[in-house]
């Protein structure tokens, strides 16, 4: 048998005759917490209220709606409720069809026994948690194996990035010593041939080029980063300190383009620990990206507040824009590997921040609408299991 608190599970009873509701109350409260009302119409707007009920106890016989027909809808919105009848023999068949098409779990006889009735709540009880309980496990084998397959795309990525970097490194580095003599052969082409020396073109593609380099060496820097990830840090740390010693960048960078920066930070979080740099990386991607994603005259604004998942505490630091959005289909893909809607993005910035997040055994949430803005919230657990990288 389980050792339950079967009064942290609520009974909702349903009966048109409201003394027959009193005496069930009265007879059973102290075992259980007992709701009532006194017609399927009021017991639908109790369930709405109180989702946790975890078994309803009906009455077949009532004016307006039969508990079996009652049943039908309550299987439809919440098909995890135990159901239980209460009918009158006469109504047997009515009972073995209800329970043959599964509407019902159980069924009481009229006048009832109190043991049996006390022992058959206990029972429903106890089935309804178990099949919570098997849920739950469920969910958490689905993200173990999710993890896992997040774990091996990452070493799968981090292995095509070293080789991508490598490959690409090799010729860069003579690309890299040519542009570096241009200025000066430059300068004697023009001393040498004045005539036919076409400075706008040198000056204006020598510097397209440049440009061109840096970025290309930036993308290696990042792919290198997800081939060989830094090591981590721990140490105890506050977040929102963490945040005010970045604002003075985000408010910067947002007055730029003329766009609002707020701050709403909750005090009294609790302190986490986390590899503080690691954590200003993400943050300052997130913003950023934010910033660029708004319009003049917008807003952007940085949160901070407890959380929590599966019974672990957390502090949450959430990104909110009221930029242009992000569609279904593309937040399904912006963590993916080289996916930009950048022009010149390298589609690799959420790629780490995520790898980041998961390290520190976390998680980055986004919620978005287009046209309405998007919201960022990286979830951190006070004592991080890291994520160790492949």
């Amino acid at each position: 048998m389980l050792s339950l608190d079967y009064k942290l599970f609520p009974i909702l009873v349903v009966d048109d005759e409201k003394d027959n509701l009193e005496a069930f109350r009265m007879e059973f409260e102290e075992y259980f917490q007992i709701l009532t009302a006194p017609s399927g119409k009021e017991a639908l707007e109790i369930l709405k209220i109180h989702p946790e009920v975890a078994v309803v106890v009906v009455d077949q016989r009532m004016p307006e709606m039969t508990g079996v027909d009652f049943f039908k809808e309550v299987n439809r919105l919440y098909p995890e409720i135990i159901r239980i009848l209460i009918t009158a023999y006469s109504d047997i068949q009515v009972v073995i069809e209800a329970i043959n098409s599964g509407q019902i779990y159980k069924y009481i006889s009229k006048p009832w026994d109190h043991e049996d009735v006390r022992l058959s709540m206990m029972r429903a009880i106890e089935n309804y948690y178990l099949a919570k309980d098997r849920e739950r496990l469920i969910e958490e084998k689905i993200g173990t194996v999710k993890k896992a397959a997040e774990a091996n795309r990452l070493a799968s990525l981090g292995m095509l990035a070293a080789g991508i970097a490598h490959e690409i490194n090799n010729p860069l580095v003579s690309i890299s010593t040519f542009l570096g003599l241009l200025p000066s052969k430059f300068k004697e082409l023009s001393l040498r041939n004045p005539d036919i020396y076409d400075q706008s073109f040198w000056t204006d593609f020598y510097q397209l080029t440049e440009n061109e380099m840096k970025r290309v060496q930036d993308l290696i820097h990042e792919l290198l980063n997800l081939a060989k990830p830094p090591k981590f840090s721990f140490e105890e740390t506050k977040i929102n300190e963490l945040i005010r010693a970045e604002s003075k960048i985000f408010e910067s960078a947002a007055k730029e383009r003329d766009i609002r920066f707020i701050l709403n930070l909750e005090d009294r979080l609790p302190s986490i620990r986390c590899d503080g740099n690691r954590i200003k990386q993400v943050l300052l991607n997130l913003v950023l990206n934010a910033i660029q994603a708004t319009g003049k005259g917008g807003e952007v604004k940085v949160e901070s507040h407890p959380g929590e998942s599966h019974g672990e505490r957390r502090v949450e630091i959430a990104v909110v824009d009221t930029g242009e959005g992000i569609s279904k289909e593309i937040q399904e893909k912006i963590f993916q590997p080289f996916f930009s809607t950048k022009q010149k993005g390298t589609g690799l910035g959420l790629v780490v921040c995520d790898l980041i997040v998961r390290q520190h055994g976390g998680e980055i949430r986004v919620a978005s609408e287009v046209g309405k803005g998007t919201q960022f919230v990286v979830a951190l657990p006070l004592e991080p299991q890291p994520v160790q990288a492949a």
